[in-house]
């Protein structure tokens, strides 16, 4: 299930934020994403884009045993140097 969604500044893409601890890039319109990213261990709750169009932020929440909830942030930085994906034009 979809948790979250933000529109790209250019209109034409949406990033969502999934139940599956995923994020995708999607060009509207479009059956496929463009992008996926997996960073996350829980179920992905919030996204945003930077105005630039260029950087996002994703957040879970993810249940650790000795403290219980915790909402961990993503940022795109992190995702490119684990992934080497970037958002793409």
């Amino acid at each position: 299930s979809v948790n979250a969604v933000a529109i790209h500044p250019d209109g034409a893409r949406i990033l969502t934020g999934a139940g599956d601890d995923t994020a995708k890039l999607w060009r509207i319109g479009e059956d496929a994403p463009l992008q996926t990213f997996e960073e996350h261990e829980g179920s992905v709750n919030a996204v945003a884009i930077h105005p630039d169009g260029a950087r996002i932020l994703t957040g879970a929440v993810v249940c650790l045993p000795e403290s219980g909830p915790l909402f961990e942030l993503v940022p795109a930085s992190d995702m490119e140097l684990k992934h080497g994906q970037e958002i793409e034009a």
